[in-house]
């Protein structure tokens, strides 16, 4: 059964970026899902891990969740041919504005980070500061230190646009580029990675997809998989060297579905809590606490594991009309945004964010979480300060 969905799947992504342009987020999501399961496929075929087979209930709300997904996308209008915009793309100011917030922020977060792990050696103090990220304080900074701490999310991708937008490369944009990057190495290893990614496909929308970008996206991949397995060994969670870590890596990939399977095996518990948590996150701030904590509880497969593919919370919210429902919307509103990205840099920074989203989607749904709506309106709002205002000249009045 997994052989047959991996080839299916591989099978509509030929179709599908035949009438996508390179890098579309379509044809990225449908990559993204043909590799997971194709990887899957391989424990039915030789015993990897031994997940228990899906069910027929898992596999067709797998196959709707995609399905409505690609009719959500073609379903998208089409953007007028525009101009490309005007934008200040040579000046420096607002990266520098962004790279002393950045700055802010990080000595913010490390003040706390200091504060909560010292006194230990230096590996204890990195497995103090994971275990903070994941279930201590750390994992709750958050108000305007907490804010600005993860800016050079934002930073990088849009510095990334500009040198892709600029004429001449700029060593002094590179420097501060590097500098944020260097800010946002900490355990929160999913931040990272998720820039990184965004970034890539900022800039490939800002220059195009080129053979060599392909090469070195590949080369890239491998190394993060790679690193991932290093940093499983680094943290003890693969004790065994690197091979049990890349074995981790092979878990982190595949368990997804049967995780969903096994998460679901109960009624749905909410009623539109977990998809519409942001809104609910303001009545947290009156009083009311109505937004649902969106982590996944760990569960064996037989290995244990908390991620799940992005339909997971519409379904535990409204059943199978919430994964065909929200599935759409997602396709639909990607395609909206990724067909405009002509526009400027608000428009390509929220498209690569969506891309991003959808390279995750086999493992969380990033379109629900407080960080993304976080990152496109403030995209949205530095699009807004890079537009070049046309200059209007009073009339000349001859004598």
């Amino acid at each position: 059964m997994g052989l047959m969905a991996a080839a299916f799947i591989l099978f509509f992504l030929a179709a599908v970026w035949a009438r996508s342009s390179e890098g579309a987020p379509i044809s990225v999501f449908t990559l993204s899902w043909a590799g997971t399961l194709a990887l899957f496929s391989l424990d039915g075929a030789f015993g990897v891990i031994g997940y228990d087979p899906l069910t027929l209930g898992t596999l067709t709300t797998t196959a709707l969740a995609l399905a409505m997904v690609l009719c959500g996308w073609f379903f998208a209008p089409k953007a007028a041919v525009e101009a490309a915009a005007a934008e200040r793309v040579d000046s420096l100011r607002l990266p520098w504005v962004l790279f002393a917030l950045c700055t802010v922020g990080y000595l913010l977060y490390m003040n706390q980070v200091v504060h909560l792990c010292s006194g230990k050696t230096v590996a204890g103090f990195f497995l103090k500061w994971n275990f903070e990220e994941t279930t201590g304080d750390l994992k709750e900074f958050g108000g305007i230190s907490g804010r600005l701490a993860v800016l050079p999310a934002i930073a990088i991708p849009l510095n990334i646009y500009l040198m892709g937008r600029r004429q001449q490369r700029d060593r002094m944009l590179a420097l501060l580029t590097f500098i944020e990057f260097l800010y946002l190495v900490s355990p929160r290893r999913a931040l990272i990675l998720q820039t990184i990614v965004s970034s890539v496909f900022v800039h490939v929308f800002v220059k195009g997809l080129t053979p060599r970008m392909v090469r070195s996206m590949v080369g890239g991949a491998a190394a993060m998989v790679l690193l991932f397995a290093l940093t499983q060994v680094g943290l003890n969670k693969a004790s065994g060297g690197v091979g049990v870590g890349l074995n981790s890596a092979y878990v982190y990939l595949t368990s997804n579905l049967p995780i969903f399977q096994e998460l679901t095996k109960n009624s749905q518990d909410t009623n539109g809590e977990y998809v519409l948590n942001i809104p609910l996150r303001v009545t947290n701030k009156l009083g009311f606490n109505k937004a649902p904590d969106l982590s996944i509880p760990f569960v064996k497969v037989p290995v244990e594991g908390n991620t799940a593919p992005f339909f997971y919370y519409p379904y535990r919210d409204w059943g199978v009309a919430g994964v065909v429902v929200l599935s759409w919307i997602i396709g639909f509103a990607t395609a909206t945004v990724y067909n405009r990205k002509e526009r400027g840099a608000a428009w390509v920074l929220v498209s690569a964010f969506c891309t991003t989203a959808m390279v995750f989607s086999v493992r969380e749904n990033i379109f629900i979480t407080y960080q993304f709506w976080y990152c496109a309106a403030v995209a949205a709002l530095l699009g807004t300060v890079l537009r070049q205002r046309p200059v209007v000249t009073a009339p000349r009045i001859e004598a």
